[in-house]
């Protein structure tokens, strides 16, 4: 899913946590609002996830651990509190970060 360079504004929906099968998000030059929401980590499937000048806010949730599919995770531009990158270390496929 790619939603990238629109006028969509507010959060992200929380009927995406329904989209179990996604293997690419990507959130680019948008006008959300909102923290990055916690629902990613149902996204076992997920190969890669780029979130760029989203208009998200952070921290990064903990659960992003869980996506050990990944293969490609580039997260930039996020105002919000400072928090620890959560763990990386079970995602064996990373070929960008």
């Amino acid at each position: 899913m790619l939603l990238s360079a629109n006028n969509f504004t507010g959060e992200l929906p929380e009927t995406f946590a329904m989209l179990t099968k996604i293997k690419d998000f990507r959130v680019c030059d948008s006008h959300f609002s909102g923290q990055i929401p916690d629902f990613l980590e149902n996204w076992t499937n997920l190969e890669k996830l780029v979130i760029q000048a989203s208009g998200l806010t952070g921290p990064i949730p903990s659960g992003i651990s869980l996506l050990t599919n990944l293969t490609d995770l580039r997260i930039t531009d996020l105002s919000g509190p400072e928090s620890p990158i959560p763990s990386l270390n079970k995602m064996k496929n990373m070929r960008t970060l």
